[in-house]
């Protein structure tokens, strides 16, 4: 009944709205329409489209625009992701047509999000790149530090963490230095929320704790509840008890002020872990018990199932069998009910603990057999998904493939229907001429004749074409699959001896390090292109790697600041960071002390280039060979051998060539002092 007069009230209310149309102004309709948003989805909706109505009476595109955003923001609210993007689309291209840049910024930022939602990220990293774009040309810090905002939930989605933070912190400099609070602390979270994921545990609590402040100036206390609760959570992983309970229980005391009943239960079952992890476990089950009271109310089936196995341990922990074991069977019961085999895998365990120190030894058989049956289950689960997988990409590549096939089958088809209609037209004048004269005849069919022969020429020439591009792609696609190996190859040789040779906190900080730059290395090799600011962080990263080994001997400088844009500068994946190593292994190696590598890119508008240096102060070409030749085992630079092969291919699907230089460095009694290579690479193909 009271959602029955809250929809009347809600009803009536537009209907008012409507009918003083001609009173309210379009601008105090569009701050009602986005106040509703999200919160009142109805309201919000019948007021847009009231603004709708009002565009096409008014001939006003930019209220449509408006209204359509709207809409489609609602649809992103409910969940409704596929339904919302139609929405955006229409917003964005009115805003196009009537060149109003501000306001298309709100829809292709929305449009962003949605695509990242749907984990669709190349659509989604498109439009972040025309959203920041607009931000730059609008010269609009606020757009701009939503557009970066935008990119970190982006990685954040796709589990990468050194991208989110990239993006995070120049979006957190920006909203704190213009005060936008508001946005502040959802960045914050989401760094925090990133390096929580990827278990660095201390700069996760750091970022949670510095949200804190902003939420309690805006006295949000539903948001303060969830903070705190990752606080415990940071806390409880570091293994500082006293302060993840502390943390949990004043994100409990915020969350019942704030009726927050999902984040209340959370709370409780994660004090119910801190506690048994210091053998508290009568105080465990206390807080496990107010768990399963609001599971009741709040229905979250995976937190249930760990709840009843975890208290099933703590029983047993206790020496209270009886309760451990009634409390195991209705674990068992209802992880089976629910599917969720791990949980029921992990309380067969503890079952069959419990009766062997009971002495049922029948039982406690029955249950070491459920558990081995459902762990070899498991594990073929797990064997079967990954093949599972990778059929499902074979197939998905076959597609592409039979996709291709078919739009060139399609395309071949339709020349040949031109090719035909254009045989029946000149049979059609070749028939008019016979009448007319024999000897114009016998012209025209030797003239038809050498037409069709150059058609067929010209058709199979376009095959032969299309055949070579594709083995050439085919080959770039293998080289580059062969180079990355090859560079996890010799970074775990960089990093080898210093792990061996220093102490163990060293050695994990550069570990570290080194995990950042595979996990780089293996996001760029499924890539054909990167941005220079991942370029960038990725070759920082391998310098600190090979600083490290030299120690104080190497110096390096990496110089990009004329270019500030690097976001949308694009360049081939691999391309500059063997020759990189090419410098230090061939070059600085052989030199003893004061080794030099300087890297400079800089664009050249006028010639639409980016030009990338390498210049090191080793002991040159020449003399690099000859130390080579002496060697017994004489190594092989693959990795610049395989980019020299890889440019080679590029180029022949380029309109715009990649040009490479590699000369020796001369001082003024011409000695060589070391050696510089040169990347002229084409911002457009």
């Amino acid at each position: 009944m009271r959602t029955f007069f809250l929809s009347l009230f809600c009803f009536l209310s537009v209907q008012l709205l409507f009918s003083q149309q001609q009173e309210i102004t379009i601008d105090s309709l569009q701050k009602l329409a986005t106040k509703h948003m999200c919160s009142s989805i109805s309201t919000s909706d019948s007021i847009a489209n009231i603004l709708l109505k009002k565009a096409e009476l008014q001939k006003e595109i930019d209220i449509k625009a408006y209204a359509n955003n709207v809409l489609g923001r609602n649809l992103i609210c409910q969940g409704k992701t596929d339904a919302a993007i139609p929405f955006f689309i229409e917003s964005c291209s009115i805003y196009n047509v009537t060149k109003n840049r501000r306001a298309y910024a709100a829809p292709l930022s929305n449009l962003a999000t949605a695509y990242r939602l749907k984990a669709d990220f190349k659509n989604a990293k498109i439009h972040s790149a025309e959203f920041l774009a607009i931000g730059k040309e609008l010269e609009n810090d606020t757009i701009i530090a939503e557009a970066y905002t935008v990119y970190s939930g982006i990685y954040a989605t796709q589990m990468l963490a050194d991208s989110t933070v990239i993006y995070g912190e120049k979006a957190l400099e920006i909203s704190k230095k213009l005060k936008l609070d508001d946005l502040t602390w959802k960045i914050i979270v989401t760094l925090g929320g990133a390096f929580f994921n990827d278990e660095n545990f201390e700069p996760a609590l750091s970022y949670f704790q510095d949200v804190i402040p902003l939420l309690e100036k805006k006295n949000d206390i539903r948001n303060l509840a969830l903070v705190y609760n990752n606080i415990g959570s940071s806390y409880s992983a570091l293994r500082n008890s006293e302060k993840s309970i502390a943390a949990h229980k004043k994100s409990i005391e915020y969350a019942i002020k704030s009726n927050y009943k999902y984040v209340e239960l959370v709370n409780y079952s994660g004090l119910g872990h801190v506690y048994s992890d210091i053998d508290d476990y009568e105080t465990s089950n206390i807080n496990y018990l107010k768990t399963l009271e609001l599971l009741k109310e709040v229905n979250i089936p995976n937190i249930k199932a760990d709840v009843l196995s975890n208290l099933t341990n703590n029983y047993y922990k206790q020496g209270n069998y009886s309760k451990a074991i009634k409390q195991g069977e209705e674990a068992i019961t209802y992880t089976k009910e629910n599917s969720f085999e791990k949980k029921e895998k992990e309380t067969y365990n503890y079952m069959y603990q419990i009766h062997e120190e009971l002495g049922n030894s029948a039982k406690a058989l029955e249950y070491l057999k459920l558990f081995n049956t459902l762990k070899e289950k498991l594990a073929e689960n797990e064997e079967a998904q990954v093949v599972k997988d990778l059929e499902a990409k074979y197939k998905v590549d076959q597609l592409k493939k039979d996709r291709e096939l078919l739009e060139s089958e399609l395309e071949i088809s339709n020349l040949t229907s031109q090719r035909n209609s254009y045989l029946f037209i000149f049979s059609m004048i070749a028939l008019v001429l016979l009448i007319i004269t024999t000897l114009l005849y016998y012209s025209r069919m030797k003239v038809k004749k050498k037409e069709e022969l150059l058609a067929l020429e010209l058709q199979e020439t376009q095959k032969r074409l299309t055949l070579e591009k594709q083995y050439r792609k085919s080959e770039i696609k293998t080289l580059r699959s062969q180079m990355n190996p090859h560079f996890i190859f010799n970074a775990l040789n960089s990093i080898q001896d210093y792990i061996i040779q220093n102490e163990q906190k060293l050695a994990r900080t550069y570990l570290v390090k080194f995990s950042r730059l595979i996990r780089m290395y293996l996001e760029h090799s499924q890539q054909d292109s990167v941005s220079l600011t991942e370029e960038l962080t990725a070759l920082e990263l391998y310098l600190e790697l090979e600083k490290a080994r030299f120690e104080d001997s190497f110096t390096y400088e990496i110089e990009a600041e004329s270019i500030t844009n690097t976001e949308t500068v694009l360049l081939p994946s691999f391309l500059v960071q063997p020759y990189v190593e090419n410098a230090i292994k061939h070059g600085l190696l052989h030199r003893k002390k004061d080794k030099k590598l300087h890297i400079s890119f800089e664009l050249d508008k006028t010639e639409n280039l980016l030009l990338c240096t390498i210049k090191d102060n080793g002991i040159g070409r020449e003399a690099s060979a000859e130390i080579n030749s002496r060697k017994l085992f004489k190594p092989k630079s693959f990795s610049s051998e395989a980019n020299d092969k890889r440019i080679e291919l590029l180029n022949t699907t380029r309109n715009h060539p990649i040009a490479l230089q590699i000369d020796d460095v001369l001082n003024n009694e011409n000695e060589v002092e070391g050696t510089i290579v040169s990347l002229k690479i084409p911002l457009t193909d």
